[in-house]
C-alpha cells in the first residue's frame, strides 16, 4: 500500500520566507524546505493498481501557472492542543479548481476522499503536545506572512521582514543613499526601517522588500509610500548599491504600478525624485512619467528639493496596452 496525496512545490524564494518563521517552538518536528509543499488532495493508503489509475487520471489534468499568497499563520487541533502549525495561503479560483480536479481523478480511479472543504495551506511543523497559548506568539499576526506578494521573472515583492535590517542598513550607510534621507547611522536606519514595517501592520500599504528569487537577497525597497503630508499617492524606489544597473528597478516598477492602480485604485502615481539623481530621473522617464514640477515633502525633509514626477492611470495602462 502506498500513502498519497497530490500538491504543488513552494518555489524557493517562499520556502526562504517561510523557514523564516521555523523557530521559537520547543519539541517542533519543522518541515525542511525541500519537504514544504501546497497539499492539492490526500488520498490516504492506495494499493499499487489505483496508484497507477490515479497518475494516469491526474497526468490529463492541464497545467499552468498559478499565482499564491501566503496569509497567516495557525494551528491544528481542538480548543486545548495543537498538534501542527501552517501557513495559510490566499484562496483563489484557481486553486480550488485544480484541488477539485485532482479529487475527481481520485474517484475516476476508484478512489474515495473525504468530502471537506478545501482549505489550502502549508504545513510548517507537527507537535507532539503543545498548548495553545504555548504556540501563540507564533502564530501572531504579523506582517510577513498576511501581505500581499508579487512576482515579477526575476524578484519577489513582499512586506518587511526583521532580517531585511543588515542590508537596509547597508544601503543607508552608502554614499548613493543621499537622495532618500542618508547616508545614516544603523540607528538612525532602524528608526526608518521600522516605520516601514509599522505602516504595513496598520494600513496595509508600503513599500515591498524586493527579494531576489534565485538567492533570497534583499535588493531594496520599492512600492507604495503615502506618508501624511506626502504630495501625492507614490510608488518610490531605493535600491542597495549592489543591485543597481541590472533592471531591478524597472522590473519591480512595474508590478508595483500595476499594484497600485488595479489593486489600491489609484487614480494617479507619482515619484519625488531629487533633481540631481539622474539614475530615477532616467527611470521615471521609461516609465512614461513626465516631470510635474518642485513639491515639498512634509517635515523633517521640507528643505530637501524634489520634483514630482507622475502620470495617470488612463495614461499607464494605454501605454501597457500598446
Amino acid at each position: 500500500m502506498l500513502r498519497l496525496f497530490t500538491a504543488l512545490p513552494i518555489p524557493f524564494d517562499v520556502a526562504e520566507t517561510l523557514a523564516r518563521r521555523q523557530s521559537g517552538l520547543p519539541g517542533a518536528r519543522w518541515r525542511t524546505a525541500e519537504q514544504l509543499h501546497l497539499t492539492l488532495a490526500f488520498y490516504g493508503e492506495v494499493d499499487e493498481r489505483r496508484a497507477d489509475d490515479l497518475a494516469a487520471e491526474l497526468s490529463r489534468i492541464p497545467g499552468g501557472p498559478l499565482d499564491i499568497a501566503l496569509k497567516g499563520v495557525g494551528t491544528f487541533g481542538d480548543a486545548f492542543r495543537s498538534h501542527a502549525v501552517w501557513a495559510g495561503v490566499e484562496p483563489s479560483e484557481k486553486l480550488t479548481v485544480l484541488a477539485g480536479r485532482c479529487r475527481a481523478a481520485a474517484e475516476r480511479a476508484g478512489i474515495r476522499t473525504e468530502p471537506r472543504t478545501y482549505r489550502p495551506h502549508v504545513t510548517l511543523a507537527y507537535l507532539k503536545t503543545q498548548t495553545r497559548t504555548g504556540v501563540s506568539p507564533l502564530t501572531a499576526p504579523g506582517p510577513l506572512l498576511s501581505g500581499p506578494v508579487l512576482q515579477t521573472a526575476r524578484l519577489t515583492l513582499r512586506p518587511t521582514a526583521m532580517e531585511d535590517f543588515p542590508r537596509w542598513a547597508e544601503q543607508m550607510a552608502h554614499p548613493s543613499s543621499r537622495f532618500i534621507g542618508g547616508p545614516q547611522a544603523p540607528e538612525v536606519a532602524w528608526r526608518g526601517f521600522m516605520a516601514m514595517a509599522g505602516a504595513w501592520t496598520l494600513t496595509g500599504v508600503a513599500m515591498f522588500s524586493l527579494i531576489e528569487r534565485d538567492t533570497g537577497l534583499w535588493l531594496g525597497r520599492i512600492g507604495p509610500w503615502t506618508p501624511l503630508g506626502w504630495p501625492g499617492t507614490e510608488v518610490g524606489w531605493g535600491l542597495h548599491p549592489d543591485a543597481m544597473g541590472k533592471g531591478y528597478a524597472k522590473e519591480a516598477a512595474v508590478a508595483c504600478i500595476d499594484y497600485a492602480f488595479d489593486v489600491l485604485g489609484w487614480t494617479e502615481v507619482i515619484h519625488c525624485i531629487d533633481p540631481d539623481n539622474t539614475p530615477s530621473r532616467n527611470l521615471a522617464i521609461a516609465l512614461g512619467s513626465t516631470n510635474l514640477g518642485p513639491a515639498t515633502l512634509p517635515p523633517p525633509f521640507q528643505d530637501h528639493p524634489v520634483d514630482r514626477w507622475g502620470q495617470s492611470r488612463e495614461a499607464w495602462r494605454a501605454r501597457r496596452a500598446a
